[in-house]
């Protein structure tokens, strides 16, 4: 297939454009002007530059695409609270020029990662279910199952097909520091440079976390199978405490990590961890990468820098 990857020399991007390559698809990856390839990006090359809010620029990358994949975001959770505006002008209005273009195309499918851990809210059940009710506590969150919603209404109003991925709490090689979000990547990179952790709370928080390369398989999976049921939660079904994590972190490290607690924030959730039969049942899908593998082969690509 010919692929579109909107943001993908990023983080999860790159994972899933290399995914997508390695397994024979043409890969195109479309980002901002300026952004560097890297090395996941070998063999792949279709690269181009522009903005998701040209109509120019988005005509011309989807030129001959069957399916679009879109990473591109502007925010992390906590960001997202400091201005809901600017969240809803360049993720909302952005993804709604990329679906409009993407029906003119005649684009087949679109594929999102929308937001495991946030669109939920509180749990009602744990592993949470897709059929879970949403009550998303911050504006990342609203602006994910907004666009869900309106992904719906592309299809049943213009026949524009999608899948949406609701990924966990993702990490793995590659993972972007400066933004501050993704734990394992974020206390890695205070422990290397010998810097302390932070942790909102009592560190009793658990999040369900999951490797870039077992996202990159999902959507791999996801881009080639038949899909009936249109969302599909991606996690490992287990939760791991950020005071787990420290430990496994300062195993996997050999160093002692220095840790600071801090006030809880209101919207952070307690415990969230995905219910993924449905991913299992529809595309044969599971995770490989156990925790301590992941944390282990992340240490060493920080070291290897």
């Amino acid at each position: 297939m010919r692929i579109l990857v909107i943001g993908g020399a990023g983080f999860l991007g790159s994972h899933c454009s290399a995914a997508l390559s390695s397994r024979g698809h043409e890969v195109i990856v479309f980002d901002r002007p300026g952004v560097v390839l890297g090395a996941r990006h070998r063999g792949i090359r279709g690269h181009l530059e522009g903005d998701i809010c040209n109509r120019k620029d988005l005509d011309r990358a989807l030129d001959g695409i069957q399916a679009v994949i879109h990473f591109a975001w502007t925010t992390v959770p906590g960001s997202s609270m400091r201005s809901p505006r600017y969240d809803v002008e360049t993720n909302l209005v952005g993804t709604l020029h990329v679906l409009e273009a993407s029906v003119a195309a005649g684009v087949r499918r679109v594929l999102f990662p929308s937001s495991g851990g946030t669109i939920y809210g509180i749990p009602q059940q744990l592993p949470i279910p897709e059929d879970h009710p949403t009550n998303p506590r911050c504006s990342y969150g609203i602006l994910k199952m907004t666009v869900e919603k309106y992904l719906e209404m592309f299809r049943q109003e213009r026949g524009l097909e999608y899948t949406v991925l609701r990924i966990s709490n993702a990490y793995g090689e590659g993972q972007p520091l400066e933004r501050a979000q993704g734990a394992v990547g974020v206390f890695l990179s205070r422990v290397l440079n010998g810097e302390t952790i932070e942790i909102w709370g009592n560190g009793e928080v658990s999040r369900d976390y999951i490797h870039a390369s077992d996202i990159a398989e999902a959507f791999a999976l996801a881009v080639e199978g038949a899909d009936t049921l249109h969302t599909y939660n991606v996690g490992t079904g287990e939760g791991t405490t950020l005071n787990t994590l420290i430990e496994l972190i300062g195993k996997t490290t050999g160093k002692k990590p220095s840790v600071v607690y801090k006030a809880s924030r209101p919207f952070d959730i307690q415990d969230n961890r995905l219910a993924c039969d449905r991913i299992r049942k529809a595309f044969g899908w599971s995770p490989r990468v156990s925790l301590r593998e992941g944390i282990a082969r992340t240490w060493e690509a920080m070291l290897a820098s």
